[in-house]
């Protein structure tokens, strides 16, 4: 592909069953398989030559640090190593009948070879290798991030850890117990790993906890590999390749709108499917000069599921102004994702009104909303709230001062009156200019 993966076209050249493809730049690579059979080509696959393995045997890995030195390894545990881009090779190791099935190498010195019951490591370009630590399992992929930090999948559904260059290994807990096949380490935080029926899993804390992502399919993914944070591919059987351009998101979000009624903004959202969901942060920020975003709230996720969910929020009693607003979609490890940002405005009201309060009846606290329109004062109004009794005696003054044209909300808490309010019907006075309205409250103990 020349596109990124949205059109393929066939560069084969033989038909052998090739197991490892790689490449050092656009133009130069390897493709290595059954019986020690390698091919490469220097024009990006337009065409290809043989090479001479010098073994029988079926080749399962390569790496190369440059157009020159590369290794390889595959049955009977052997290794081998070029110097010159392939034209010949050097068998470096051939002791065990044990077969290798993944190599890694951070530079010429430093690598590191897996498979049936061997973790091996050489720190002199593979003159040497040595089992740096002891192991049972069969080993299918490993890859190192820095001198000390790498990760191997290791039979069913399991994959270890080092922090010490592969002397120690630590089991990670994953949310798979099948095959997995192959592993895909972006940084010491991201890694992602794909096996058996369309199964996916990613870690952004360094292996701590790994999810479970939909990959939409029920092949079998035997090879991964991720160009940065969010852009990756797939492949598996029966021609199966897959690509994501989110990190492999977990959540799919379809859409994103916002309603704005009086002073209050209803944000709706729909996905099409959910990994590990915790929920929706959704954050706010207004238009005005040095604003921050904020946090309006918070909406439960449904977890994982691949059917529709539909979900809404609503933001009450907004100044009016323009304002943003966005999704910080969390899952359960932690990692989260933003959403793409959107717009409204809220409206200048155009209706003096004091709005019943609430709760009502109440004990102690109680909020009460009003609206001071334009028409009152373009610019500010003086304006008063205050609390009486039934006989008319005043008992709390909530407001007195000027205000601009908006929509406000006030919390009183009967008990700061001095000895206390007793149980009963008082009334709450708004006025603005020449403006007035009441309201009927009651505090019930």
């Amino acid at each position: 592909t020349t596109n990124g993966g949205d059109d393929w076209v066939d560069a084969s050249f033989a038909a052998y069953d090739w197991d490892d493809v790689f490449f050092i730049s656009d133009d130069v690579g390897w493709i290595m398989g059954e019986a020690g059979k390698i091919i490469k080509t220097t024009n990006g696959g337009l065409s290809w030559n043989y090479q001479s393995s010098g073994l029988p045997l079926g080749i399962n890995s390569s790496y190369f640090i440059s157009e020159s030195i590369g290794w390889a390894c595959g049955g009977a545990g052997y290794i081998i190593k070029t110097t010159n881009g392939g034209s010949t090779w050097a068998i470096q190791r051939y002791a065990s009948t044990s077969s290798l099935s993944s190599i890694y190498f951070l530079n010429e010195n430093l690598g590191w070879a897996v498979g049936y019951n061997h973790i091996l490591k050489t720190t002199n370009g593979g003159n040497d290798w040595f089992d740096c630590a002891p192991t049972t399992d069969f080993m299918f992929a490993v890859k190192f991030v820095s001198p000390n930090i790498g990760f191997a999948v290791a039979g069913y559904g399991r994959i270890i850890k080092t922090t010490d260059g592969g002397s120690t290994w630590t089991n990670q807990t994953t949310p798979y117990t099948g095959w997995l096949s192959d592993i895909s380490v972006f940084n010491e935080n991201i890694a992602c790993a794909v096996g058996d029926y369309g199964n996916i899993i990613k870690t952004t804390d360094g292996g701590s906890n790994w999810v479970l992502l939909n990959s939409n399919n029920s092949r079998s993914l035997t090879s991964v590999f991720f160009l940065n944070e969010n852009i990756g591919y797939v492949a598996g059987t029966q021609g199966a390749i897959l690509k994501t351009e989110n990190g492999g998101l977990p959540v799919e979000l379809i859409s994103f709108n916002a309603n704005c009624v009086s002073s209050d903004v209803t944000l709706s959202w729909s996905t099409a499917s959910e990994t590990n969901n915790k929920g929706f942060q959704v954050e706010r920020r207004s238009l005005k000069v040095n604003s921050q975003w904020s946090i309006a709230g918070f909406v439960d996720g449904a977890g994982t599921t691949t059917e529709l969910n539909n979900y809404s929020f609503t933001d009450e009693n907004l100044l009016p102004g323009k304002y943003l607003y966005r999704l910080k979609q969390i899952d359960y490890d932690g990692s989260f994702k933003y959403s793409n940002i959107i717009d409204v405005e809220v409206e200048m009201p155009n209706e003096f009104v004091l709005y019943q309060n609430y709760p009502n009846p109440f004990n102690p606290v109680t909020k009460i909303k009003y609206t001071i329109p334009k028409e009152v004062n373009s610019q500010w109004s003086m304006v008063n709230l205050k609390v009486y009794d039934i006989l008319g005696n005043e008992v709390a003054t909530l407001v007195n001062e000027e205000q601009a044209p908006g929509v406000y909300e006030v919390e009183w808490n009967a008990s700061s009156v001095n000895r206390g309010l007793a149980s009963g019907v008082y009334f709450v006075r708004l006025q603005a200019g020449k403006l007035s309205k009441s309201q009927k409250i009651v505090l019930m103990k």
